[in-house]
């Protein structure tokens, strides 16, 4: 009997870190990406990439596939590293998100963006990091980005369904 539940106790261990995929292990390629919904388009994006900056405390995240595309938000902190957890613009944290999204349409660029404190109450921003280490992050975000001149909003866009994962490159 001994031998027995040793088998199955060793087997249980086996599968569980045999066939668990997280940040914990090293991304490959495959898992590199970024998906989200802009407007009605979907949009997937292979070029993605993280990165700390200022020793950690803000984590930059952006996807991109040839250019004329692309979407990054950045969370910031004066006071600790970045961890997994779930921020919004208008939340009491001490953690600020810098969300953009920007785009190319008929050679005419179009910055779309959405941070804390702006004039209009039509920005939103929602960011859900579900595991995070010095190596990589994934995660799912979704909000409306506006895109202002001076103080008048001349579109929004909906940004839903975002989901990513890869590799936080080396400082």
């Amino acid at each position: 009997m001994h031998i027995k539940s040793t088998i199955y106790a060793f087997l249980a261990l086996f599968l569980l870190t045999a066939c668990s995929k997280s940040v914990d292990d090293d991304l490959g390629e495959s898992t590199n990406f970024m998906k989200v919904t802009l407007g009605d388009k979907e949009e997937i994006y292979t070029d993605v990439s993280a990165r700390w900056i200022d020793g950690g405390n803000y984590l930059e995240v952006r996807g991109t596939n040839d250019g004329s595309s692309w979407v990054a938000f950045t969370v910031m902190s004066e006071v600790s590293r970045v961890p997994a957890g779930s921020y919004t613009l208008d939340d009491s944290s001490p953690y600020t998100i810098l969300a953009l999204h920007n785009r190319t349409e008929n050679d005419v660029q179009f910055n779309f963006a959405a941070t804390r404190n702006t004039l209009s109450t039509l920005d939103k921003f929602e960011l859900k990091i579900d595991n995070i280490n010095d190596r990589a992050v994934e995660g799912t975000f979704s909000g409306t980005l506006i895109y202002v001149n001076g103080e008048v909003l001349v579109r929004s866009i909906a940004v839903k369904d975002g989901s990513f994962s890869t590799k936080i490159e080396a400082n």
